[in-house]
């Protein structure tokens, strides 16, 4: 399977496990592959076993967010099967809503 038909899938599946929304051509620009309630969630994938996050990541994503008047997180799939979450500081209030944070999924 190519990369582009394996990340559509990976948009898909994230999409339908958390009840939100895949964002069409997401790749045309940087900050939301898949919609969830008050958050943009770009995607990451990669057959390693680590993943660099960059502070470039986090404010192109960030930014974009912004724009919208929204809040972004990462979600990175490892080749070792592990996926973790990447949410910079300022995008976590206590007590505000969002994400089901120490809740496990499988993708």
């Amino acid at each position: 399977m190519d990369q582009k038909r394996k990340a559509n899938r990976y948009e898909r599946k994230v999409a339908f496990r958390m009840g939100g929304k895949r964002t069409p051509l997401s790749g045309a620009w940087f900050g939301a592959d898949v919609s969830l309630g008050e958050w943009n969630v770009e995607l990451k994938d990669t057959r390693a076993v680590s993943y660099r996050v960059t502070e470039t990541d986090l404010t192109k994503g960030m930014a974009r967010a912004f724009q919208e008047g929204r809040r972004f997180a990462m979600l990175v799939r490892t080749g070792g099967g592990k996926s973790f979450w990447v949410i910079p500081s300022g995008e976590v209030e206590p007590g505000k809503g969002g994400l089901k944070l120490g809740e496990e999924y499988t993708f």
